[in-house]
């Protein structure tokens, strides 16, 4: 299961998305008070499915190439805010509205990035510290053969 979070994680993102669209369509599809808020929420649900669309291919070409998922989603987060950066200062320079929705697209899809690698850093912690309960179980049975039922008495000798 481990192998396949953050395409579960990425894949329910695309569900809640694409569903509370669907529900806030089916809600205001008569009601034509407070539109532009509908329309606002609306838009920054399908960029949150798109980015969500996104991190669902990287998942899966993580999960092709079998590379490590915390180092992965670490890299793609640095990409993610870098690029962010750069869009939103050229989006201050500019005044341009299509950069500021574009830094708006890549905040919500850097603030999904940052929840997969916390995802990917607490699976890998956890796991992390089984495995060294385990050695430490293993090695303390190794120490002492008593405990464990592998000690064999010595035989006795006959007079």
């Amino acid at each position: 299961m481990r192998r396949f979070f953050d395409l579960v994680i990425a894949g329910t993102g695309i569900f809640v998305c694409l569903f509370i669209c669907l529900i806030l369509f089916s809600v205001t599809v008569g009601d034509e008070q407070g539109l532009a808020t509908v329309f606002a929420v609306f838009s920054l649900l399908i960029i949150s499915a798109i980015s969500w669309i996104f991190l669902f291919i990287l998942a899966g070409i993580r999960l092709v190439f079998k590379l490590d998922a915390r180092a992965f989603w670490g890299r793609a987060l640095i990409v993610s805010v870098l690029s962010f950066g750069a869009c939103l200062l050229y989006a201050f320079i500019s005044a341009s509205a299509q950069a500021e929705l574009l830094s708006v697209a890549l905040a919500i899809f850097s603030a999904f990035t940052f929840a997969l690698f916390g995802c990917a850093l607490a699976i890998k912690t956890i796991s992390t510290k089984k495995r060294s309960n385990q050695e430490n179980e293993t090695a303390k049975a190794i120490k002492n053969p008593r405990k464990n039922g592998s000690f064999k008495p010595k035989k006795s000798r006959g007079k």
